[in-house]
């Protein structure tokens, strides 16, 4: 069953870490993001794999509940919509200018759930939840405008909400502190980092290998602090790209704090 999709009216150089006792330094591979910290023990998590098969994504003809069906060259404001559906799906195909974007999902069921962003060509680009009973708050960066789709695994009854808030929105939000926690997979509000080298404590008590993103608010820059750790604590030094405001996307599923000391 297609997701039906309702509008509403509200609108890098790569760097090594330095590294603690038994952890590693792992390239991401992509041009805008720095390297990750990754403990020698982490385990890749795969709850949920990737969909092995590409689904067809024909583009729909358009309609009154596809939004934006002809892409803008430049960013637009983008009104915020909703995604709702059953069971295992895809989502229509949906227009995302560049920038950050902003998942909200919502699975109240105790079963599993995955969402995966994938692009109009049917590339995975992002796991952006995974476990279960969620309701969480997710970002992503956009490099390029286009049409974007959803893939859900579910048995239940789930919700996404996605919107692209404008950067004065976004720095409305930003505050002081220098530990960040959480209970659970989100996104953070934004802290300001200078650039360079920046030391990062985190810790964590869930059950599934953690996750931890830096995002700048225009969603073009991405530092990975650690990915896929079953770690308890950890330590290293990750490598700021540019001086800017960036929100923690932290994917977890117990308590967790991801510190900034000072220099």
């Amino acid at each position: 069953m297609a997701g039906v999709l309702l509008l509403s009216s509200c609108g890098t150089s790569r760097a090594g870490g330095t590294l603690a006792s038994g952890e590693r330094v792992a390239s991401t591979g992509s041009s805008a993001s720095t390297t990750a910290v990754v403990p020698e023990s982490a385990a890749v998590h795969t709850h949920h794999a990737p969909p092995s098969a590409k689904p067809s994504l024909a583009a729909p003809q358009p309609t009154t509940s596809t939004p934006n069906a002809q892409a803008p060259s430049s960013r637009a404001p983008t009104p915020s919509f909703t995604l709702s559906g059953s069971g295992e799906d895809q989502t229509e195909l949906f227009f995302l200018a560049p920038g950050l974007a902003v998942f909200h999902f919502d699975h109240p069921a105790a079963t599993p759930f995955a969402a995966y962003l994938l692009n109009e060509q049917g590339e995975h680009l992002a796991l952006l939840a995974n476990g279960t009973a969620l309701n969480t708050r997710q970002v992503f960066g956009i490099k390029a405008g286009g049409r974007y789709t959803l893939h859900m695994i579910a048995q239940d009854e789930w919700q996404a909400r996605v919107e692209q808030p404008e950067l004065t929105d976004l720095e409305r939000e930003i505050i002081a502190s220098r530990v960040l926690s959480g209970q659970g997979s989100t996104a953070t509000a934004p802290i300001l980092l200078n650039q360079g080298s920046q030391r990062v404590e985190w810790t964590q008590s869930g059950s599934f290998p953690a996750t931890f993103l830096l995002w700048s608010l225009d969603g073009q820059q991405r530092v990975e602090i650690v990915v896929n750790s079953t770690a308890a604590t950890g330590t290293g030094t990750i490598m700021v790209p540019v001086a800017s405001a960036y929100l923690l996307d932290a994917q977890a599923n117990g308590a967790w704090t991801v510190a900034f000391p000072e220099p």
